[in-house]
Protein backbone atom coordinates (compact mmCIF):
# COMPACT_ATOMS: atom_id res chain seq x y z
CA UNK A 1 0.00 0.00 0.00
CA UNK A 2 1.58 3.72 -0.61
CA UNK A 3 -0.45 6.64 0.61
CA UNK A 4 -1.21 9.97 -1.39
CA UNK A 5 -2.41 13.11 -0.42
CA UNK A 6 -6.27 13.31 -0.21
CA UNK A 7 -6.64 16.29 -2.23
CA UNK A 8 -10.55 17.61 -1.23
CA UNK A 9 -9.76 17.11 2.76
CA UNK A 10 -6.61 18.95 2.43
CA UNK A 11 -7.82 21.93 0.73
CA UNK A 12 -11.36 21.98 3.57
CA UNK A 13 -9.35 20.64 6.99
CA UNK A 14 -6.36 18.91 7.38
CA UNK A 15 -2.95 19.01 5.62
CA UNK A 16 -1.76 15.40 6.51
CA UNK A 17 -4.91 13.93 4.69
CA UNK A 18 -4.14 11.07 3.36
CA UNK A 19 -5.73 7.69 1.14
CA UNK A 20 -4.57 4.57 0.38
CA UNK A 21 -3.65 3.17 -2.85
CA UNK A 22 -2.26 -0.69 -4.09
CA UNK A 23 0.67 -1.12 -6.26
CA UNK A 24 3.19 -3.81 -7.04
CA UNK A 25 6.32 -3.41 -5.65
CA UNK A 26 9.25 -5.08 -7.57
CA UNK A 27 11.12 -8.03 -5.39
CA UNK A 28 13.78 -7.11 -3.67
CA UNK A 29 15.39 -7.77 -0.20
CA UNK A 30 14.42 -3.97 0.98
CA UNK A 31 10.85 -3.75 0.52
CA UNK A 32 10.35 -0.77 2.54
CA UNK A 33 13.47 1.20 0.59
CA UNK A 34 11.78 0.13 -2.70
CA UNK A 35 7.93 0.99 -1.26
CA UNK A 36 9.15 4.37 -0.72
CA UNK A 37 11.38 4.92 -4.16
CA UNK A 38 7.50 3.70 -5.46
CA UNK A 39 5.84 6.75 -3.29
CA UNK A 40 7.97 9.36 -3.93
CA UNK A 41 7.44 8.56 -7.87
CA UNK A 42 3.82 10.29 -6.85
CA UNK A 43 0.72 9.62 -8.27
CA UNK A 44 -0.54 8.42 -11.38
CA UNK A 45 -2.69 10.03 -13.66
CA UNK A 46 -5.35 7.61 -12.48
CA UNK A 47 -4.97 8.27 -9.07
CA UNK A 48 -4.82 12.02 -9.80
CA UNK A 49 -8.23 11.58 -11.06
CA UNK A 50 -9.05 9.72 -8.14
CA UNK A 51 -8.60 12.93 -5.78
CA UNK A 52 -5.02 11.66 -4.84
CA UNK A 53 -2.31 14.34 -5.20
CA UNK A 54 1.11 14.48 -4.00
CA UNK A 55 3.92 17.27 -3.80
CA UNK A 56 6.64 15.07 -4.51
CA UNK A 57 7.67 16.73 -8.05
CA UNK A 58 7.73 20.19 -8.01
CA UNK A 59 5.73 20.11 -11.36
CA UNK A 60 3.68 23.34 -10.50
CA UNK A 61 6.88 25.00 -9.86
CA UNK A 62 5.65 26.05 -6.06
CA UNK A 63 9.11 25.14 -5.07
CA UNK A 64 11.08 27.35 -7.93
CA UNK A 65 12.42 26.43 -11.61
CA UNK A 66 15.92 24.76 -10.26
CA UNK A 67 14.27 22.57 -7.76
CA UNK A 68 14.02 18.91 -8.69
CA UNK A 69 11.40 16.18 -7.99
CA UNK A 70 11.88 14.56 -4.43
CA UNK A 71 12.96 11.35 -5.23
CA UNK A 72 16.01 12.69 -7.12
CA UNK A 73 17.25 13.83 -3.62
CA UNK A 74 16.39 10.28 -1.85
CA UNK A 75 19.51 8.46 -0.94
CA UNK A 76 18.16 5.13 1.06
CA UNK A 77 16.53 4.28 3.70
CA UNK A 78 17.56 1.61 6.68
CA UNK A 79 15.88 0.03 9.49
CA UNK A 80 17.42 -0.58 13.22
CA UNK A 81 15.85 -1.53 16.20
CA UNK A 82 12.28 -0.36 14.83
CA UNK A 83 13.79 3.13 13.07
CA UNK A 84 13.65 3.88 10.10
CA UNK A 85 16.35 6.34 8.59
CA UNK A 86 15.52 8.00 5.14
CA UNK A 87 18.14 9.66 3.42
CA UNK A 88 18.03 12.61 1.82
CA UNK A 89 20.56 15.05 0.22
CA UNK A 90 20.32 18.69 0.71
CA UNK A 91 18.15 19.66 -1.82
CA UNK A 92 15.13 17.44 -0.31
CA UNK A 93 14.74 20.47 2.19
CA UNK A 94 12.99 22.85 -0.04
CA UNK A 95 9.94 20.07 0.43
CA UNK A 96 10.81 18.94 4.22
CA UNK A 97 11.45 21.89 5.83
CA UNK A 98 8.51 24.63 3.86
CA UNK A 99 5.81 26.09 5.28
CA UNK A 100 3.66 23.51 7.81
CA UNK A 101 0.96 22.50 5.56
CA UNK A 102 3.87 21.41 2.60
CA UNK A 103 5.69 19.69 5.71
CA UNK A 104 2.58 17.89 5.89
CA UNK A 105 1.76 16.87 2.94
CA UNK A 106 4.66 15.74 2.15
CA UNK A 107 6.02 13.80 5.29
CA UNK A 108 2.49 12.60 6.21
CA UNK A 109 2.17 10.24 3.16
CA UNK A 110 6.09 8.89 3.58
CA UNK A 111 5.10 8.23 7.47
CA UNK A 112 1.85 6.51 6.56
CA UNK A 113 3.53 4.55 3.99
CA UNK A 114 6.27 3.05 6.11
CA UNK A 115 4.50 2.97 9.34
CA UNK A 116 2.19 -0.32 8.00
CA UNK A 117 5.76 -2.28 8.04
CA UNK A 118 5.51 -4.22 11.36
CA UNK A 119 9.41 -3.47 11.66
CA UNK A 120 9.09 0.28 11.46
CA UNK A 121 7.58 1.87 14.63
CA UNK A 122 8.94 5.45 13.90
CA UNK A 123 11.35 7.45 11.73
CA UNK A 124 14.39 9.99 11.23
CA UNK A 125 15.26 12.18 8.15
CA UNK A 126 18.76 12.58 7.39
CA UNK A 127 20.31 15.10 5.29
CA UNK A 128 23.69 14.64 4.25
CA UNK A 129 24.16 12.34 6.61
CA UNK A 130 23.31 14.41 9.55
CA UNK A 131 19.93 13.62 11.33
CA UNK A 132 17.40 16.88 11.04
CA UNK A 133 15.40 17.81 13.83
CA UNK A 134 14.71 21.69 13.77
CA UNK A 135 11.87 21.99 11.08
CA UNK A 136 10.82 25.11 9.92
CA UNK A 137 6.75 25.94 10.28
Amino acid sequence: MLYFGDRQTIIDSDCSATKQVTRTIPHTTNIADATLRELLKGTTKEENDMGLTDNFSNASGYLGNDVEPLLSYYTGLSIQDGIATIDFSSGALQYLNNAACIQATVKSPIKKTLQQFPDIEDMRYFIDGKEFTEWDA
